[in-house]
């Protein structure tokens, strides 16, 4: 039985894929920070974690529905975003990647034993990888 729920959890796990990181250059001054809260916001994402001093911004929204979180499971889109200076440039830096995370429940087709609960995060949602590169084209000044 611990065999089967390894083998599982392996399969499932090989399948999440990588979150996408993409990355460009602007002006060193240029608010890219307020740019940024300002695309996530129009993007309807909720804002989780910020610090404006060290150019830090985490946003997630919801794709899951009620029926999947009904069965323990829910499914964000989350972007990190970061700003930093880097040899006299300013640097903005977005990550687009999904989180799941579902709860500890019985699998009757397994005999009750429990499923563990997980928290995986991994590819992009395309919708999620089009916010991300909103924000690095919204937020890159022409020059």
């Amino acid at each position: 039985m611990k065999k089967l729920l390894l083998t599982i959890s392996i399969i499932f796990a090989g399948c999440v894929g990588k979150p996408v990181s993409m990355g460009s250059t602007v002006p060193v001054g240029y608010d890219a920070y307020t740019c940024a809260m300002r695309e996530l916001a129009l993007s309807d994402y909720t804002i989780q974690d910020t610090d404006r001093e060290s150019g830090f911004i985490r946003a997630s929204k919801q794709t899951s529905g009620s029926f999947s979180a009904a069965f323990g499971e829910t499914t964000w889109d989350q972007i990190t975003v970061m700003i930093f200076e880097n040899a006299g440039a300013q640097s903005l830096r977005v990550t687009a990647s999904k989180r799941q995370k579902s709860d500890a429940v019985p699998n009757y087709t397994t005999g009750g034993v429990y499923v563990p609960a997980s928290d995986q995060e991994g590819k992009p949602s395309d919708e999620g990888l089009a916010t991300a590169e909103a924000i690095l084209a919204s937020c890159r000044p022409m020059r």
